[in-house]
């Protein structure tokens, strides 16, 4: 694909509209189904509430806190963005899109429902996590743009690696295998985020570093799946 027809598809309307009908077709399937969130929210509770019981009585540190919290994003997403390919392949609907849709704003669509996904998810397993762990968050705007970055870079790389598991035997499970490399670097950073934003004060001049490199690994994986994903999609059989 050459660079003069990538930017022509940026400008063309059409490519606005097909990344918009695939992100409005996938939440309207969910919304009927609510498969993927309540496994996702079934998970994540279901963690939190078994840690908070085990912990009890012994009060968790702030390393603790922002581990235990990235540990539960992290596994919750395993659980439920990979069903976003899965699902196209087990209703037939794969070879379909294929034809009728750029790969590119296949690729942006399904990021950018896994983005709306996980925020849901999220937004109940975050102030849950507050509630249960008495965690105080000394810069709570920060907290925030850590969770956003964070978002983005698990969407990013859960959209491309379920498009490569979509078609194989075991999904789940080749899924989470080839998502934790490539999340090792967003995970360690997100959780040294977190922990700035509860000790903001003692350490606000290392909030700004750890926030580049959680947006530098977002830009640098949303750049491959784009550039990657024609060739994942189409070509992998």
């Amino acid at each position: 694909m050459t660079k003069s027809s990538l930017s022509g598809r940026k400008r063309n309307p059409s490519f606005w509209r097909s990344i918009g009908a695939i992100f409005g077709k996938d939440l309207a399937s969910e919304l009927r189904t609510r498969f993927a969130v309540n496994t996702l929210l079934l998970f994540s509770v279901t963690s939190l509430t078994i840690v908070s019981f085990s912990t009890a009585r012994t009060p968790l540190t702030k390393e603790a806190q922002s581990a235990l919290l990235w540990i539960v994003i992290f596994f919750s997403a395993m659980t439920g963005l990979a069903r976003s390919f899965v699902r196209e392949e087990e209703s037939g609907t794969a070879d379909a899109l294929r034809l009728t849709a750029p790969a590119e704003s296949v690729f942006l669509g399904k990021f950018a429902f896994n983005c709306v996904l996980l925020l849901c998810v999220e937004a109940v397993v975050v102030p849950l996590s507050l509630i249960f762990w008495a965690v105080s968050v000394d810069a709570p705007l920060f907290f925030t743009v850590v969770l956003f970055a964070g978002n983005i870079g698990l969407s990013a790389v859960a959209t491309l690696m379920a498009a490569i598991v979509a078609q194989t035997s075991m999904q789940a499970g080749l899924f989470a295998v080839l998502s934790f490399p490539v999340l090792i670097p967003l995970l360690f950073t997100a959780v040294r985020a977190t922990l700035l934003s509860m000790d903001a004060v003692r350490q606000v001049g290392e909030i700004a570093p750890v926030i580049r490199m959680l947006f530098v690994f977002d830009i640098v994986m949303l750049t491959l799946g784009f550039l990657l994903f024609d060739y994942i999609w189409r070509d992998r059989k």
